[in-house]
């Protein structure tokens, strides 16, 4: 689906990885085609055309080591 969409950053690949599992191939094809704009649309507007809001994914925590005396 990379193809279809533009994909800027790990965040974005993220998006459209979940769209792909949670609305299908056929249906984020679908949108792409009814975005009007020449060329790739953005992901957000994919997202908007399925009717998606906008979500967040969290980075992984990583854990830090503190000192005894903190």
């Amino acid at each position: 689906m990379e193809h279809l969409v533009r994909l800027y950053n790990e965040r974005d690949r993220r998006t459209l990885e979940w769209l792909c599992r949670h609305v299908g191939d056929a249906a984020i094809a679908l949108a792409v085609e009814r975005c009007a704009t020449p060329g790739k649309p953005y992901i957000s507007a994919v997202c908007r055309r399925l009717g998606v809001k906008s979500f967040r994914f969290h980075a992984e925590k990583r854990q830090v080591r503190r000192p005894n005396n903190l």
